[in-house]
C-alpha cells in the first residue's frame, strides 16, 4: 500500500503536470490548466485523497505499545508557549512568525537584486524568469517564491519543534526507564524470592543497579518514603504528594508497581513469582515491538526517502519542465497561424500545426511562476502527510514523535526543492527560449 501511496501522491501529480498543458493545446477554450483549477487539484483534492488513503493503511497497523503522554506542566519543561534556545526562553509562536518574515524578506531582496543586475536594454529577460503577477502592479519572482516556500516550511518546523521537542525529550527518558523496568523488576523479584522483606529487597536492588534511572528515581523514592516518612508500601508508591509515581506518566511502570503492591500483601513469595512473570511479559512485549519495527523498517525508510528527497527533486524538475512544455507548444501553435510551411518528407506539417493550433496555450495554462508556487505549496502538504504516516507506522499513536519528525523533515525537503528548481530552471533556460 505504501507504494500505491507514492504513486498516488508523487507520480500522479508529475504526470498531470505534464499532461495538463498538452491537453490545453488540444482543447479549445480549455479551463482545466488554469492556475485556480491546478491549485484546487494539487492543494485540496490530491492531499485529501492521500490523507484518506493513508488513514486506511494505518488502520491495519497493529498497536503494540502506547507511548507515555507528557503533559504541558511536566517538571523540567519550559513554561507553556516558550522554548529554550541556548539557555534562553523565547516564545516559539513569535519565533516562527519572525522566521517566516525573515526568510520571505530575503527572497524578495533576492528578486530586487536580480532586477537591478539586469541592464535596462535587456529588461525582457525578466519576463522569462518564473514570476507571479499580483494586484496593484506587484510581482513576485523566483527568489520571492522560494522565500515564501522555505519561510513557510521553516516557520512550521520552528513552531512544532518549539512546542513538542522538550516533551519528546522527556518522553524518551521515560521510555528508557520503561526499558530498564523489566530488569529492575527481575532483580527485585530475585531478592524477594530469598524471603527478604520488601524494604531490604528494594535496597539491594538499588545497590545492584547503581546506574539505573528506575532504581534511582522510583525505587529510591519508595525506600525513602517507607524509612523516613513511615508510609505504607502503597502510599510510598501512589501517594499524590510524595509517591514515587508522582510526575511519572508511565502506564507500564504504574501497572507493574500496582502488581507489586497487591501481591506483596499476600506474601513475598507470591510477589516474587508475580514480578518474575511481569518481567518476562514486558520483555516479550518489547521483543514483539522491536520485531515489528524491523519488519516495517523497509517500508519506513522507503517512505521517508520518498518524502524528504525523491518528492522534492521530482516536483522541482517537473515544475521547470512545465515551462519548456508550454513554450514549445506555444511556438508550434504560433507556427500554425503563419503561412510559412516547411516541407518534410513523409510528414504532414499542416496537420500537425492545426492539431496544436486550437488557441493560446500559454494564456490557457498557469504561468511558470504560478505553477512553481503551487508545486511548492503541494510539496509542503504532501511531505507533511507522508512524514505523518511514516511516523505513525514507526510509532503508532505517538503525536510527539510525529510532530518532531515533521519539524525536522519539512524544511529539508523544501530547501532541496528550491535548490533543484533553481538549478533546473537555469539549465533549461536556453531550451525554453
Amino acid at each position: 500500500p505504501t507504494v500505491f501511496l507514492y504513486y498516488f501522491g508523487i507520480m500522479l501529480p508529475l504526470m498531470l503536470a505534464i499532461i495538463l498543458p498538452i491537453g490545453a493545446a488540444f482543447v479549445e477554450d480549455a479551463q482545466f490548466a488554469k492556475a485556480e483549477y491546478i491549485f484546487i487539484l494539487y492543494c485540496v483534492v490530491l492531499p485529501a485523497g492521500v490523507y484518506m488513503y493513508g488513514n486506511s493503511i494505518l488502520s491495519g497497523r497493529p498497536p503494540t505499545y502506547v507511548a507515555p503522554e507528557i503533559p504541558d506542566n511536566y517538571p523540567g519543561l519550559p513554561k507553556k508557549g516558550l522554548m529554550k534556545v541556548g539557555g534562553i526562553l523565547i516564545p516559539y509562536a513569535i519565533a516562527a512568525l519572525f522566521t517566516f518574515f525573515l526568510i520571505s524578506s530575503l527572497g524578495f531582496a533576492g528578486d530586487f537584486l536580480q532586477e537591478q543586475s539586469i541592464p535596462a536594454y535587456d529588461r525582457e529577460i525578466l519576463d522569462q524568469i518564473p514570476h507571479v503577477a499580483l494586484p496593484f502592479g506587484f510581482t513576485i519572482r523566483m527568489f520571492g517564491i522560494f522565500g515564501l516556500i522555505i519561510g513557510t516550511s521553516v516557520s512550521i518546523g520552528v513552531f512544532l519543534w518549539g512546542k513538542y521537542s522538550a516533551r519528546k525529550k522527556a518522553q524518551d527518558e521515560i521510555r528508557e526507564m520503561e526499558n530498564e523496568f523489566k530488569d529492575a523488576v527481575y532483580v527485585l523479584a530475585s531478592r524477594l524470592g530469598e524471603n527478604k522483606p520488601m524494604e531490604e529487597a528494594i535496597k539491594q536492588a538499588i545497590d545492584f543497579l547503581p546506574r539505573s534511572k528506575v532504581a534511582n528515581r522510583v525505587f529510591k523514592t519508595i525506600l525513602e518514603n517507607i524509612s523516613m516518612l513511615g508510609m505504607t508500601i502503597e502510599s510510598a508508591v501512589f501517594d499524590a504528594t510524595y509517591g514515587a509515581l508522582k510526575n511519572l506518566p508511565s502506564q507500564t511502570i504504574r501497572s507493574g508497581l500496582r502488581i507489586m503492591v497487591d501481591s506483596v500483601e499476600i506474601g513475598v513469595n507470591v510477589a516474587a513469582k508475580s514480578l518474575i512473570s511481569l518481567s518476562m511479559q514486558i520483555r516479550n512485549a518489547h521483543k514483539i515491538d522491536e520485531m515489528l519495527k524491523r519488519l516495517l523498517s523497509d517500508i519506513t525508510v522507503l517512505l521517508s526517502t520518498m518524502a524528504v528527497f525523491v518528492a522534492p527533486v521530482v516536483l522541482a524538475v517537473v515544475s521547470s519542465l512545465q515551462t519548456v512544455i508550454i513554450n514549445s507548444i506555444s511556438s508550434v501553435s504560433f507556427g500554425a497561424g503563419t503561412s510559412s510551411n516547411v516541407d518534410v518528407p513523409g510528414f504532414n506539417t499542416q496537420g500537425i500545426s492545426s492539431l496544436f493550433g486550437q488557441g493560446d496555450v500559454a494564456g490557457a495554462s498557469a504561468s511558470p511562476g504560478e505553477f512553481l508556487l503551487i508545486m511548492g505549496l503541494y510539496l509542503i502538504e504532501i511531505v507533511t502527510l507522508l512524514i505523518y504516516f511514516n511516523s505513525q507506522i514507526e510509532d503508532s499513536n505517538n503525536k510527539l514523535h510525529t510532530y518532531t519528525a515533521i519539524a525536522k523533515s519539512l524544511p529539508v525537503a523544501t530547501i532541496i526543492f528550491c535548490i533543484v528548481a533553481f538549478m533546473t530552471n537555469y539549465s533549461l533556460a536556453g531550451i525554453s527560449k
